[in-house]
């Protein structure tokens, strides 16, 4: 039994997935006994799910299952906007991450990057070679991060959907932030002279 608006209701099933609104729980009832609990027990509707496109009166106005799925989701426009907004946040740390990884390597590696033009290695080459280091990495992490998305997905309280186009998606922006990353590491190599190669310790 479960109470609503203080009348004790029988549960004669339960389904999963069928929730509309960021996991709020959606009890379904007959249209005579929502009505009895929302308007009284008066002939209201508003709204009425079918196929194909009705004939309906001025009064009343049709939606497409797109404009029915947004509507529904309107009241979390907000939280949609601030979880966009933190993942161009979450975006820009790991590309600063990277970034410094990238560049104490190469502050680590400032004489070997040294011998390369000294040995006639052009600046083109060893910026290629540091941009691939971070886009190496930034693609691995981004793995990882699906990997752990598609574990800890079912242990969220919500349905958690991750989309294919997502999981293609994210490796890709990762190439791109990887090669933004790389150049902060690029732009130390262009100052590194041959003749630190033949420098002291």
């Amino acid at each position: 039994m479960v109470r609503v608006a203080g009348s004790d209701m029988k549960v004669t099933g339960i389904v999963s997935k069928a929730s509309l609104v960021a996991g709020a729980p959606t009890l379904t009832v007959t249209v005579a006994e929502s009505q009895r609990l929302l308007v009284g027990g008066q002939p209201l509707v508003s709204m009425v799910l079918g196929r194909g496109t009705p004939t309906l009166p001025d009064t009343y106005r049709a939606f497409t299952q797109a404009q029915a799925h947004a509507d529904l989701i309107r009241p979390l426009k907000n939280a949609v906007q601030s979880i966009d907004f933190v993942k161009i946040l979450l975006w820009m740390v790991a590309g600063l991450i990277i970034a410094s990884v990238v560049y104490l390597t190469v502050l680590e590696r400032t004489r070997d990057i040294a011998v390369f033009k000294a040995t006639g290695v052009s600046n083109l080459a060893i910026g290629a070679g540091i941009c691939l280091q971070a886009v190496i990495l930034a693609v691995t992490s981004s793995l990882v991060g699906i990997v752990l998305a598609i574990i800890l997905a079912p242990w969220f309280p919500m349905d958690v959907v991750i989309s294919t186009g997502a999981m293609i998606g994210l490796p890709i922006l990762a190439i791109a932030v990887g090669i933004l990353a790389g150049l902060f590491g690029v732009r130390r190599t262009t100052s590194v002279s041959p003749a630190t190669a033949f420098g002291g310790p």
